[in-house]
């Protein structure tokens, strides 16, 4: 994933370009993306990378890890079959273009404006993986308060807020916590 990054900064580099990460999944082979940037569309920038845009079944959204990069998701669309839609949640800032969100509250709001924009309404379906956990479970309980059914929260090595004690509208705690975590395994 710190490939694909370097390689939509080397881009952006090269041609002026930003190229979102959605178009490094959708493009399979060099001369697609060669077509692409000579056809400079630029796409406005959005939160939702479509890992897997087709199938009949809800969709599902993968809310970033601690990197904002949702491109650890392929191998589960895959897994999950062809009819399983499944759209990944990235972090603003991820490609080096725009200054991250601040506040957990600021990523919120964003990322449920882009998934409302894929789906208007529930039953919702989230995955995410390590600290997209915290993210994802303030997303769902935001749309329940919204009176909107959320059907799945599936976490992956992730700590529920509650169990990690912390009040999830401290962003100062959250981030001291995850600099905890992280200091546990880099150190």
């Amino acid at each position: 994933s710190m490939k694909s990054i370097d390689l939509v900064i080397k881009l952006r580099q090269a041609t002026g370009i930003d190229v979102p990460l959605a178009v490094l999944l959708q493009r399979d082979s060099v001369g697609e993306m060669a077509s692409y940037l000579g056809r400079k569309q630029a796409a406005a920038w959005s939160p939702i990378v479509p890992i897997q845009s087709h199938g009949q079944q809800p969709p599902l959204f993968c809310i970033h890890p601690v990197g904002g990069n949702v491109l650890c998701y392929a191998p589960l669309a895959a897994a999950l079959g062809d009819d399983q839609p499944v759209y990944g949640v990235q972090a603003r800032g991820v490609d080096g273009t725009d200054e991250p969100l601040a506040t957990m509250e600021a990523m919120v709001d964003e990322y449920l404006v882009a998934i409302r924009t894929i789906q208007p309404s529930g039953p919702y379906h989230f995955a995410a993986w390590s600290s997209g956990g915290i993210i994802a479970y303030e997303i769902a309980r935001r749309l329940i308060e919204d009176c909107e059914p959320v059907a799945t929260v599936a976490l992956f090595d992730s700590l529920a807020p509650a169990l990690m004690q912390i009040d999830i509208e401290d962003d100062a705690m959250i981030l001291s916590e995850l600099v905890r975590f992280l200091n546990r395994f880099y150190h």
